[in-house]
């Protein structure tokens, strides 16, 4: 353990010499023996010792308490006097640097050894207070729960940073809370009047006798936490009800299409004439049978197709696929519709790109779904509509662009709604579910791809879509 220092100040050399021998038997060491308050500051600047013995009266402009008070602010060293009288006048002065000790002169050893051993304890116990209320008072300001203490009134005598923003009190007023427990949590009455809910640790503050003097709060905002909480609940409830109904939806509709596929097989035989002659009233009939029916057929297929995709049951069957016989097969059921409506329908797929790997069966749907759709928003006069496909980095990119009415800006927000029906003027045939976007796009997804639509009301679209090139074989 090192040695500790002291340095004397003393004006009398012998009493100085004296002093130096006492401390030395008693196992200390002098550092320097000075005899002004103005060599003490400079020894002390450059050497600076343990502990100081200071005499309080000295030669020269500055005493030994000017001196003190000097060295205890700007050097935090311990200061005990020296001196040979000490009346009322001179203690006040001297306790203002605060000292840790005083010795009368003439003094014995045992009373220097004691005076320096307690300031040396004292000095470190201050030391060891001082950095543990900076630590407790750094971890106050940036902790980010808020604590307050409140006296015997429960008005607030301290707040840290953290309370202060939430709350937007100050030092003296009393906390305002509903006082009502809200599940567990306190709803907390800002200064502005908002309301915040809040968990609260509070305990008492004692004085030595045991007496309740105030207390100590420590709570934590959790408004935010809550809502979020709420947020993800309510989120959960959907997704739950929403299977509900997919599952439902899918039930309903398979047991709806069984009956409706008899419907529209008799219905056909009639048409063909199979059952005997029909008259143009019948035909009619008949007719609008097979239309409403195909039409419910439809939506049933689109209903179950979503609720599979919703309920996460929808499976892919990947394996290569002939990309110019399933476009060809899209374009021969289309291809008598859009020449009664004059539109010349183009097929451009990039050279070598005659196989890839996706659900040959959901390709050919999405691909229907695009082109039909095409088809619905062409112009009373005819136009065109192209096809095209090429590699592009890491996908295929695929593009179906129509010269038709295009649609209007404010409804390409609403393009892959479900059962939306866009209002963009004159559309050729308006009997779609509303389901053949929205599906299209879940199922681009469930391939790892997307679809985005570009259009401009008046000329035109082009709807593009992507398949991942890892899927591709040529």
């Amino acid at each position: 353990m090192p040695q500790t220092q002291v340095m004397i100040v003393e004006d009398e050399r012998i009493v100085a010499e004296d002093i130096r021998r006492s401390l030395q038997k008693l196992g200390y060491g002098v550092s320097s023996i000075v005899s002004s308050g103005e060599k003490a500051i400079d020894e002390v600047k450059e050497n600076p010792p343990d502990l100081v013995l200071m005499d309080i009266v000295l030669k020269g402009k500055m005493d030994g308490i000017e001196a003190a008070g000097y060295i205890r602010s700007h050097f935090n060293i311990p200061v005990v006097y020296l001196t040979a009288y000490l009346d009322d006048i001179v203690l006040e002065r001297a306790k203002i640097t605060e000292p840790f000790g005083y010795i009368i002169k003439p003094f014995n050893e045992r009373e220097l050894h004691i005076n320096i051993e307690i300031a040396l304890y004292r000095h470190k116990i201050e030391k060891e207070l001082k950095e543990s209320r900076k630590w407790f008072s750094t971890t106050l300001k940036n902790i980010g729960d808020a604590v307050i203490a409140t006296d015997p009134k429960d008005h607030i005598i301290f707040m840290n940073p953290a309370a202060r923003s939430l709350t937007g009190w100050n030092i003296g007023d009393k906390p305002d809370k509903s006082g009502k427990p809200l599940k567990g949590e306190i709803e907390l009455i800002c200064r502005d009047g908002t309301k915040r809910l809040i968990e609260e640790c509070r305990a008492p503050n004692m004085d030595e006798k045991g007496n309740i003097i105030g207390s100590v709060i420590i709570f934590r905002d959790i408004t935010e936490r809550r809502k979020i909480e709420e947020i993800h609940l309510e989120n959960k409830l959907l997704m739950y009800a929403n299977k509900l109904k997919s599952e439902f939806l899918a039930i309903m509709s398979h047991d709806i299409r069984t009956p409706l596929t008899s419907i529209l097989g008799f219905s056909q035989l009639l048409k063909q004439k199979k059952t005997g002659e029909l008259n143009a009233k019948q035909e009619h009939y008949v007719d609008n049978i097979l239309s409403s029916g195909k039409f419910l057929l439809d939506l049933i297929n689109d209903i179950l197709d979503l609720s599979k995709i919703e309920a996460e049951k929808m499976e892919l069957d990947i394996d290569q696929m002939c990309l110019e016989k399933s476009i060809t097969e899209i374009f021969g059921i289309l291809r008598e519709q859009a020449e009664k409506h004059n539109i010349t329908m183009i097929n451009n797929i990039e050279p070598g790109l005659d196989f890839i790997r996706a659900d040959e069966r959901r390709f050919k749907q999405v691909l229907f779904n695009l082109l039909s759709n095409a088809l619905k928003f062409s112009k009373e006069d005819g136009g065109v509509i192209k096809l095209s496909a090429r590699k592009e980095g890491n996908m295929v990119r695929f593009s179906v662009s129509d010269t038709g009415i295009g649609i209007k800006e404010e409804e390409l927000g609403k393009l892959f709604d479900k059962f939306k029906h866009l209002n963009s003027g004159y559309v050729r045939n308006n009997k779609g579910t509303g389901l053949g976007l929205v599906i299209s796009k879940k199922l681009v997804e469930l391939h790892g791809g997307e679809i985005t639509v570009e259009s401009k009301y008046g000329q035109g679209s082009i709807f593009t879509f992507t398949i991942p090139i890892n899927e591709i074989l040529y």
